[in-house]
Parts: structure tokens; sequence; C-alpha cells
């Protein structure tokens, strides 16, 4: 029987999260503490570092520059996040408990709801036109 090596079985990544306002806050904190993004992945980064509507990248060719030298540094670039999750601009005025932010997320539900609802109703009629 053949022998099989057995599967590493790896623990969830678990970490602090630390928030930034925008991109020019994650970059001053980047500038001032490059040796924590050493050695770490793109999931990790992403898992640890907010910055709404953003993403944190790495240049996937670490090889030569446009000057033929070994490009030592790992330069990290942000890109606009288009996945729509929870975390973005427009959702960062919800991440509050106050009536306020309540409130402004019920009104905006209510909104969609009336628009769905008029979208239905014209589909509609358009059929029981046909």
């Amino acid at each position: 029987m053949k022998e099989f090596k057995p599967i590493e079985i790896k623990e969830p990544f678990k970490t602090d999260i630390i928030e930034f306002v925008d991109p020019k806050d994650f970059t001053k904190y980047y500038r001032e503490h490059e040796d924590e993004f050493m050695n770490m992945s793109t999931y990790k980064l992403n898992m640890r570092y907010k910055i709404p509507g953003y993403k944190i990248s790495q240049p996937r060719n670490k090889g030569k520059d446009e000057s033929g030298t070994n490009d030592e540094k790992n330069e990290l670039k942000l890109v606009k996040d288009y996945r729509g999750n929870t975390y973005n601009e427009d959702s960062r005025k919800y991440l509050t408990d106050s009536p306020e932010g309540l409130e402004l997320l019920r009104s905006e539900i209510m909104a969609k709801y009336e628009d769905l609802e008029k979208r239905i109703s014209n589909i509609e009629a358009y059929l029981s036109n046909q």
C-alpha cells in the first residue's frame, strides 16, 4: 500500500484589527511600521488592516525592476475594493449604535424597497398588456 504524507492543518489566522480613516492615514502608519508588513501575505494584511473602500495588494513579480537591479523592497499598493462587502465608505455611517445611524439605515432600506416595488409593478403591467 502507498503511504500518504499527512496533510498539514493550519489554524485560522486571528489578529487584532487596525482600522484607518483613509488611505493617507494608512500610508502614514505603513511608513512608520514597515517592518510589521514584512513576510506577511496579502490575505493576512487585509485581515489585519482595514482601510474603508480599499484593499491591500502586493506586486507579484518580485524580481528585477526597470533599472535591471533586484528590487529588494516589496512596496504595497492600495486598490479600490469593489467587492461590495460591508466594510466600505457607505457602510461606515452605520457602524454606530446611535438612533441617527439606525434611522438612516432604515430610510435607505425603505427607499430601495419602494424602488423595487415600483419595478415589480411596471413588470406586471407590461406582462399583463401582452
